[in-house]
């Protein structure tokens, strides 16, 4: 009985630490597309090298970056098959994942459903995560592609016609998550969640920025029970709290006209 076709997709950008982990857990896939922003790295090099499992299945296009959403768009349109796999960078397929999508893809006519959401496995400092507002996360990932397409800013939503349904088989994300990685992301994207917040109506003020930091770490830690991850759960309960605050601060630098969001000088 022959197998539904699968494409695997990837969107890049230095990626070097991961890529091969991640193209190692997908040489199961009939073809690999990687699309890259320019990586300045190497990410190119490492996935067109010779004599890995993923040769002569990877197609590896460079696009200026557009936007988290026209990146997976780009993927999308080059696919060429109907049913495709979508993983990030820093993810892999765990094996339990990969046996499911055989026996998905293995059965007559396809997969029974188009659209499956994969449950992903968060680390943080080495240590899975099982608490707290990262788990459990589940990301669309596996469906088939006929009339659906990505939109949004920095949280991209998958808009396709039919419902999800979840696996609990999952993906391993980023095994060396740490501090500096955290902030790193925390700057770029809390910057693109702001304007994303300003766009669609949000404003804050002097309450909610005040309160934005003891709120946040009050509900991950207790309310989603982050503690139970012991001093992991306390500092991520903690960094994410930080990640509020700066969001708010963003939101209120944009709506006041300050930094790069000045139009007009400001009196001193």
């Amino acid at each position: 009985m022959s197998k539904t076709p699968v494409s695997a997709l990837i969107i890049t950008r230095n990626e070097e630490r991961y890529i091969e982990r991640c193209l190692q857990s997908l040489t199961w896939a009939d073809e690999i597309i990687v699309v890259d922003s320019e990586s300045t790295d190497k990410t190119k090099q490492l996935c067109e090298a010779s004599g890995k499992a993923w040769s002569g299945k990877l197609c590896f296009i460079t696009q200026a970056w557009l936007g988290f959403s026209e990146q997976r768009n780009v993927a999308l349109k080059a696919a060429k098959h109907d049913w495709v796999y979508f993983a990030d960078a820093d993810e892999e397929c765990t094996p339990e994942l990969i046996a499911k999508i055989e026996v998905l893809r293995s059965r007559d006519g396809g997969p029974e459903h188009t659209r499956y959401r994969i449950y992903r496995f968060e680390y943080f400092l080495g240590k899975k995560i099982k608490y707290g507002m990262w788990n459990p996360i589940y990301h669309d990932r596996f469906y088939n592609k006929k009339n659906c397409h990505f939109e949004g800013g920095i949280h991209e939503r998958l808009v396709h016609p039919a419902e999800p349904v979840y696996l609990q088989e999952g993906c391993n994300h980023d095994l060396y998550l740490d501090t500096d990685k955290f902030l790193f992301k925390l700057n770029r994207y809390s910057t693109l969640q702001a304007e994303e917040d300003v766009a669609g109506g949000l404003r804050t003020n002097i309450f909610r920025l005040s309160l934005s930091f003891p709120h946040m770490f009050l509900k991950h830690l207790f309310y989603y029970k982050s503690y139970r991850d012991g001093m992991h759960g306390v500092i991520i309960s903690l960094l994410e709290a930080v990640y509020r605050v700066v969001r708010h601060i963003k939101i209120w630098e944009i709506q006041n006209g300050y930094g790069r969001y000045q139009t007009t000088p400001k009196n001193r």
